[in-house]
């Protein structure tokens, strides 16, 4: 997998995962907690899942 690739990946991730561009007043309620919490803590578990994957695959040389 390129490079490129790998970072546009964590970008996405990342702009998913910081709640940034959630409303002020906290949004809808999912499972008792505001949906950007679900959000966040949904893109950190892919971002860990995706790192793993990655560290998994053989790296080039």
């Amino acid at each position: 997998m390129n490079v490129i690739v790998r970072i546009a990946v964590y970008c996405l991730l990342l702009a998913i995962g910081i709640p940034w561009y959630w409303p002020d007043d906290g949004g809808r309620i999912v499972l008792g907690l505001p949906a950007w919490v679900l959000a966040a803590v949904l893109a950190g578990l892919v971002a860990a899942l995706y790192t793993a994957w990655c560290m998994r695959r053989e790296h080039p040389p």
